[in-house]
């Protein structure tokens, strides 16, 4: 795993948090936020992230007075907020598939769309191509509006191959009876 794919995936967490903590208490000022998350995340890059959310109206408020979650907070909040897939009831016997094609200059999107189809919990068929057997079209979305790479990215609802045999197994899987 590249130091640059970690430190993206560590920008995102530092961005989830601290939404989620201006959300929760909008009165909690740049200091006072810095030392709250400094157990888990590096102040400088706190602080950094602080003021480009600042910049892109995510949050509002001052470092001294106090910062409070705008509606393009919440937004943003809620596209990052991706949890794995779970089964809750039986499977439906279709397969979702991933299949994207992000050009080289939107590299950071490639990866990022990646490390987010990982932690849905799709398994990797081939290059470029992930499925998962739940429904997925919410939480699809939310990645490919996310990332603004809507054309870049297909969503296939597939019916039960042999192709994914091995695959039924991995994902404990139940038809519909």
């Amino acid at each position: 795993m590249s130091t640059k794919y970690l430190g993206e995936k560590l920008t995102r967490e530092i961005v989830v948090a601290i939404l989620n903590l201006i959300k929760d208490a909008s009165h909690y000022t740049s200091k006072e936020v810095i030392a709250i998350l400094a157990s888990d995340y590096p102040p400088s890059q706190t602080r950094t992230i602080l003021y480009r959310l600042k910049d892109q109206e995510s949050i509002g408020g001052g470092a001294y007075s106090g910062y409070h979650i705008t509606a393009k907070g919440i937004h943003k909040l809620e596209r990052l907020n991706i949890k794995p897939l779970t089964q809750q009831t039986n499977w439906d016997g279709k397969w979702r598939m991933i299949i994207y094609d992000i050009p080289e200059d939107q590299r950071r999107a490639r990866h990022l769309v990646r490390a987010l189809i990982k932690q849905l919990g799709f398994r990797k068929l081939q290059q470029s191509v992930w499925v998962h057997p739940l429904p997925c079209f919410e939480e699809f979305e939310k990645i490919r509006d996310a990332y603004g790479i809507k054309e870049h990215i297909l969503l296939l609802e597939v019916e039960n191959s042999e192709i994914f045999e091995k695959l039924t197994a991995h994902f404990h899987l139940h038809n519909i009876d």
